[in-house]
C-alpha cells in the first residue's frame, strides 16, 4: 500500500470523532463524511509461505490468505482495486509465536521513571538476548506502592528486518508491529506498543502533514470563533444597551427637571391669578374713586400696594372723603395717614388717605 503518496487523514479522523458530535453543523456534509468514516485496520500475519490479511468491511470480519509470491502479489493488487477503502487502512503486522518472545517482569517501583534505561541495561539478564540483537517494547500490567509488573515483548532484529523488507516489496508499510501473545489494544493507550524500529516506520507526506495541520488549525479557529463570537456580540449588545439606557436616563432627568420647573411656574401663575382674582380690577378701583370724589377734589398721587390704596391730594373738605369712600362696597377702613394741612394759596386741605380694598368675596357678600 503506497500510503506515503496520499494525504493521511487518520489522525484527523480520530480528532473529529468527538469534535463532530457538538460542532458538526459548522462543517459541510462532504467533509463530515470524509472524517466520520471509521478507521479500518488490517492485521497481517505471515504463516509459512503465505500471507494472511484479517480486515473488517462494514460489520463483517473477513480474512484473505494469499501465497507469498508473484501470483499472490497480483491477487493482492486486484484485491485492493476491488476494495479501495482499504488503501488507507492502518496496518498492523502481527508476529507469530516463533518470531517473538513475551516475558513478565516484576520490578521495584523506583525504576519507573528510568524504565527504558533499566530494561536496556538488564535485557541480557532477563532474556537470552542483548539490546543489539532484538527490537523490544514494554507495556504495563499492574502497579502498587512497591512494585510494577510489566510485559516485555521482543523479536530478533534479523527476523523482523527480513519480514519488513518482504512486505515493502508488496508496497506494504505497517503502521506498527506487535506479537500474537500481546496483541495491541487500541482502546487502551497504555497497552499500545510498537516493535517496528523508528527508521522503518513510514513517513507521512510533508504536504499532507501541512494540510492536516492547516485543517486542524482551521478547526480550532472555527471552534474558537463559535465560542467567542456569541460572547463578543453579547458584550457589544450589552454595551449598546447600556449606552442607550444611559441616554434615556439622562433625557428622563432633563424631562423631570423641566416638569419640576413647569410645576413651580404653574404654581406661581396660579397664585398670581388667584391674587388677581381676589381683588377687583385696578380699572374698577380707579373708576370708583373718580366717581366718588367731587369735582373740587384733586388727586396728585394714587398708589396701590398690599391691598391698600393710598390717595394724596387736595379737597375743600377732606374729612368728608373718608365717608364717601367707605360708602363704596369696594373700600373699607378709610383713614388719614397724616395730619390734614391747608394750602394757603388755594385754600384747599392737603390730605393723605389710606383705604383698604375689599376682596371680591367680601364684595359679593355685601
Amino acid at each position: 500500500m503506497m500510503l506515503n503518496s496520499t494525504i493521511d487523514t487518520r489522525v484527523i479522523r480520530r480528532f473529529f470523532d468527538w469534535w463532530l458530535q457538538e460542532l458538526s453543523f459548522l462543517i459541510p456534509a462532504f467533509i463530515r463524511r470524509l472524517f466520520t468514516d471509521p478507521v479500518n485496520i488490517i492485521v497481517i500475519q505471515m504463516i509459512d509461505h503465505k500471507i494472511q490479511f484479517d480486515y473488517t468491511l462494514g460489520k463483517n470480519k473477513k480474512n484473505l490468505l494469499l501465497d507469498f509470491n508473484e501470483t499472490g502479489l497480483l491477487d493482492y493488487q486486484n484485491f485492493l482495486s476491488d476494495h479501495p477503502i482499504l488503501e488507507k487502512s492502518d496496518i498492523i503486522f502481527r508476529l507469530n509465536k516463533a518470531d517473538g518472545l513475551l516475558k513478565k517482569l516484576t520490578l521495584p517501583k523506583a525504576v519507573e521513571e528510568n524504565l527504558a534505561q533499566v530494561i536496556s541495561y538488564e535485557l541480557d539478564r532477563y532474556t537470552p538476548f542483548n539490546p543489539q540483537q532484538v527490537y523490544y517494547a514494554v507495556t504495563p500490567v499492574s502497579t502498587n506502592a512497591d512494585k510494577i509488573i510489566l510485559e516485555l515483548i521482543l523479536t530478533p532484529k534479523e527476523k523482523l528486518d527480513k519480514a519488513c523488507k518482504a512486505l515493502n516489496e508488496w508496497g506494504i508499510k505497517p503502521l506498527r508491529v506487535d506479537y500474537v501473545d500481546a496483541k495491541t489494544d487500541l482502546k487502551n493507550k497504555a497497552k499500545i506498543y510498537n516493535l517496528l524500529p523508528e527508521d522503518q516506520r513510514y513517513r507521512k507526506n510533508k504536504w499532507g502533514l501541512i494540510i492536516q495541520s492547516s485543517l486542524i488549525a482551521l478547526v480550532f479557529i472555527l471552534m474558537g470563533t463559535s465560542m467567542v463570537l456569541p460572547v463578543w456580540f453579547y458584550k457589544q449588545s450589552g454595551q449598546a444597551l447600556h449606552a442607550e439606557i444611559k441616554r434615556i436616563k439622562k433625557e428622563a432627568i432633563e424631562v423631570q427637571d423641566i416638569q419640576n420647573k413647569i410645576a413651580v411656574l404653574s404654581e406661581k401663575t396660579n397664585w398670581l391669578i388667584g391674587q388677581k382674582q381676589k381683588i377687583p380690577p385696578l380699572v374698577d378701583i380707579i373708576n370708583t374713586v373718580s366717581h366718588r370724589l367731587n369735582d373740587a377734589t384733586w388727586l396728585k398721587i394714587i398708589e396701590y400696594r398690599n391691598e391698600k390704596l393710598h390717595l394724596t391730594g387736595e379737597s375743600p373738605d377732606a374729612a368728608k372723603l373718608i365717608k364717601v369712600l367707605e360708602t363704596s362696597p369696594i373700600f373699607s377702613e378709610a383713614d388719614f395717614e397724616s395730619t390734614v394741612t391747608k394750602n394757603k394759596s388755594t385754600g384747599l386741605e392737603r390730605f393723605r388717605i389710606m383705604v383698604t380694598v375689599n376682596s371680591n368675596e367680601n364684595i359679593d357678600a355685601e
